[in-house]
C-alpha cells in the first residue's frame, strides 16, 4: 500500500494509491443502486447511507481503515470519528462533478472503485502566501504555496481523504466506461477540547 500526504496549501489531502479492487458483484451492486440523473452525465445516489448495506462491508472496512491511518499517522489525533453519510456517483463518458464542498462534516474521503486516468481537483480562495495579505504575486512556478488550485490524478483503486470544507471537482471522465465512486463523510464522535486548556 502507497500512501502520499499532500498538504495542499496547509491542508491535509492524503491519496492511497491502489488500497481497493472492487470485484464483480460489488461493482454490480452499485450499479443497481437508484441514482438520481441530471444532464451532465453525472449520477448521484438516492441513498446518503449505501455503506449501511451487507453486500459493500468490504468496501466500508477499508474506508474505516484507511480513515484511521489518516487521522492516526497524518493528522496525529485521537479523537473518534464515524461515517455520518455514504453515496456512490456515476459519471458516464464526458460527465464530471461539478466543483462543491461537503457542509456538515469534518473529513471526506472517495474510492475510486473505477476511475481509470482520472483525477480530482482541489481549490482554495487564496494561496499560502496570500492569507495574511492579499497580494496578487507574479509567478514564476506554480507549486504548494502559491496555487490556489491542484489537480490530483487517481486511477482505480485509489482512495483520497481531505477536510471536507475544500472545493473540489471531478476531471470531466474521457473514458468510454463510466466512472464509479464510493464517498463517505466523517463526524467528531465524543467529547472534544481538552480540560486542561478550559475547551472541553
Amino acid at each position: 500500500m502507497k500512501h502520499t500526504p499532500i498538504f495542499i496549501g496547509a491542508l491535509p489531502v492524503f491519496r492511497i494509491n491502489n488500497i481497493f479492487n472492487a470485484d464483480i458483484d460489488e461493482i454490480k451492486y452499485l450499479k443497481s443502486l437508484k441514482y438520481n440523473i441530471d444532464n451532465k452525465g453525472f449520477r448521484l445516489s438516492d441513498s446518503v447511507n449505501i455503506l449501511d448495506n451487507l453486500e459493500l462491508i468490504n468496501i466500508k472496512k477499508c474506508i474505516e481503515d484507511s480513515f484511521k491511518e489518516y487521522k492516526e499517522n497524518i493528522l496525529e489525533i485521537e479523537n473518534d470519528f464515524y461515517i455520518s453519510q455514504s453515496w456512490s456517483t456515476i459519471n458516464e463518458k464526458d460527465g464530471m462533478h461539478t466543483t462543491h464542498d461537503h457542509p456538515n462534516t469534518l473529513f471526506s474521503c472517495v474510492l475510486y472503485v473505477k476511475a481509470d486516468n482520472s483525477g480530482i481537483t482541489f481549490y482554495k480562495e487564496k494561496s499560502a502566501i496570500q492569507e495574511a495579505f492579499n497580494f496578487s504575486f507574479k509567478i514564476k512556478k506554480y507549486n504548494i504555496y502559491n496555487s490556489v488550485t491542484w489537480n490530483l490524478p487517481v486511477n482505480t483503486g485509489d482512495m483520497v481523504i481531505f477536510p471536507g470544507q475544500i472545493k473540489h471537482s471531478s476531471f470531466k471522465n474521457k473514458n468510454e466506461e463510466e466512472r464509479i465512486i464510493v464517498g463517505a463523510n466523517f463526524f467528531i464522535n465524543g467529547e472534544i477540547g481538552i480540560k486542561e486548556n478550559v475547551d472541553r
